[in-house]
């Protein structure tokens, strides 16, 4: 038994000696070198035989393999959890496995090749240092205090020198340039001061912006104004998410004078502000969120302070397709939105939450109240829509709204504020969805723990003509209208897959994810029939976006790091509101 042991140890040892990955490991870290925070060794994980799309990439589809092949896995331990990379063994293919990219309208990075050695840096104007020795270690101010170590294996982008040039700078700190072996275009770094580039505050933006939103605004007076209609700026005593906070500045407030900056650090590009006697730094950009807090103004010679009343171009066109450039229109910050919801002629977008029914105008996406909304109607029609709601939905004539809230669903006809409907339901009410000729109302509901679901559809008098039970899984059913090629019909959620469901007739299953939870979608059609699907996909709280053509969904699409639980497309395809615990974006594309 002890010779067997042996023999079995051996043969560990022999096989890790043979697939040792420091060509992979090297290749890793140079292309996750932009997203990572931190030195700490990655866990790795050697795969076999299973790519079935590009190294084994299951989150996104990536460019097929011609054939399956070894891949390493490396996860990079970070604060917001583990990022991942895949290489090929030899390291000459590289791909990132993680939906946290630094552009939201980006997606997700393809595979990469990487034809050089180990040791060849990326192709671009960056300068790469790496550890002649493992760990090098890497301080907060040249002779100051340690803040981490890195091994050899590991390469990292430097930002500049101090004015003697035996130090060198990067994201983590400062390392001895004799100590590295540089690589690329490092012939005119540029100096920094320590005092305002050092671990922790770094008070510097790298080379290009990389990493980071190009800055729009410049130092000067009146020069910048908050950009968002709706929330405030935070100003703080440095540029850091963790600084003492100072005030706020109100939603489109121009400030008096931009001081100093940029300075970048996370994922934000920081601006010394002056506003209304106060001093502070404040976030122009967050690449997360790929959206601007702040925005340059001009004063007008013929309404001098008053804000443009567009602040983007006023001109989007349909996202009808995966590639389309995707920007953030907007961001509203309602905690907690559990269901969006555009009206019939696209003007206005409704998010209903604890607080009840909050609505935004299109394309500005400023807040109206319910009076701007219901100006014809008097009162409103149900007095639900200034208490905790769940699912709201249109008639496409515009003259019915239903509400869910809890086990309870009100029909409402309008402009008379007439209620057509009011039933109970076994199960709490998920979404609600008319049909396109608007003879039908789908209603899905759920037990507390998802594990029970249905569909009813109610025909335009209120009677129940079907019901279907759905698998739970863990994921709430959704319910929308088909295409306008299909009048009658509609599209539903059941566990990981989409089933069209005839006016007539059994339902049909159009599109699946092996066992990918489908938390929420939508559905950009025309008179031709699917244009986009959108799709919310995995566990609250490790949730993505994923975008497909309607007409082939089961080819590669794209994915957006959103944590979706409600999706809705306007009616014209121009924009998309998607909910997401702590605000809704409004995304679309620019021309």
């Amino acid at each position: 038994m002890r010779l067997l042991i042996i023999f079995l140890l051996l043969g560990q040892a022999l096989l890790a000696a043979q697939a040792q990955p420091s060509d992979a490991l090297a290749a890793a870290y140079r292309a996750a070198a932009p997203f990572l925070n931190a030195a700490t060794p990655p866990r790795m994980t050697l795969l076999r035989e299973v790519p079935t799309t590009a190294l084994g990439c299951e989150l996104i589809a990536g460019l097929p393999l011609a054939q399956a092949l070894d891949a390493w896995r490396f996860d990079f331990p970070t604060v917001d959890g583990d990022f991942t990379v895949h290489t090929s063994v030899d390291g000459n293919l590289a791909q990132l496995c993680d939906e946290r990219v630094p552009n939201l309208g980006a997606g997700l990075i393809p595979l990469v090749d990487q034809t050089g050695s180990a040791a060849s840096p990326p192709q671009d104007a960056s300068c790469w240092l790496r550890a002649n020795s493992d760990g090098l270690t890497v301080r907060e101010v040249p002779l100051g205090n340690v803040v981490t170590t890195i091994d050899r294996l590991q390469q990292h982008k430097t930002l500049g020198r101090n004015e003697t040039g035996d130090w060198l700078f990067y994201r983590e700190g400062w390392v001895k340039r004799a100590a590295v072996r540089l690589a690329g275009s490092c012939a005119e770094l540029p100096t920094l001061d320590p005092a305002i580039a050092s671990s922790g505050v770094i008070h510097f933006c790298p080379a290009g912006y990389a990493g980071f939103l190009l800055p729009r605004i410049s130092i000067g007076r009146g020069t910048a104004r908050s950009a968002s209609a709706t929330f405030a700026n935070r100003l703080r005593a440095s540029p850091q998410p963790d600084a003492p906070l100072i005030a706020e500045i109100p939603p489109r407030q121009i400030l008096d004078e931009v001081l100093d900056g940029p300075a970048c650090q996370g994922s934000y590009v920081w601006w010394q502000v002056a506003v209304a006697g106060q001093v502070g730094w404040t976030i122009e950009s967050d690449i997360n969120t790929n959206f601007y807090h702040l925005e340059p103004y001009q004063q007008s010679a013929l309404r001098p302070h008053t804000p443009a009343t567009q602040p983007r171009p006023p001109t989007f066109r349909r996202i009808d397709k995966p590639s389309a450039p995707i920007d953030t229109i907007a961001l509203l910050e309602i905690a907690d939105a559990r269901a969006v919801a555009f009206s019939p002629d696209g003007s206005l977008l409704a998010v209903v939450g604890e607080a009840g029914a909050a609505w935004f105008s299109s394309p500005d996406f400023a807040p109206s109240s319910h009076e701007a909304v219901f100006a014809g109607s008097g009162n409103l029609p149900s007095d639900w829509l200034t208490q905790s709601l769940d699912a709201l939905a249109w008639s496409h004539a515009g003259d019915k709204l239903a509400l869910g809230r809890g086990r309870d669903l009100q029909v409402w006809e309008l402009p008379a504020r007439q209620l057509a409907l009011h039933y109970r339901f076994p199960y709490e009410l998920r979404s609600l969805a008319f049909s396109r000729d608007d003879r039908w109302l789908a209603v899905t509901g759920g037990a507390i723990n998802a594990r029970r679901n249905a569909l009813w559809i109610y025909d335009q008098h209120g009677e129940l003509t079907r019901s279907l039970p759905l698998v739970g899984a863990g994921s709430a059913p959704t319910v929308i209208a088909a295409p306008a090629a299909s009048p009658g019909d509609f599209l539903y959620s059941s566990a990981d897959t989409l089933f069209m469901l005839p006016a007539a007739g059994p339902p049909r299953a159009i599109y699946q994810l092996a066992g990918v939870p489908q938390r929420a979608f939508a559905l950009a059609g025309d008179s031709a029939g699917a244009s986009l699907l959108a799709l919310g996909l995995g566990a609250p709280g490790m949730g993505w976006l994923a975008l497909v053509a309607g007409a082939e969904a089961h080819a590669p699409g794209r994915s957006l790091r959103l944590d979706a639980g409600s999706l809705a497309f306007s009616p014209d395809a121009r924009f998309l509101a998607v909910a997401t615990p702590k605000r809704v974006f409004v995304l679309g594309t620019i021309d």
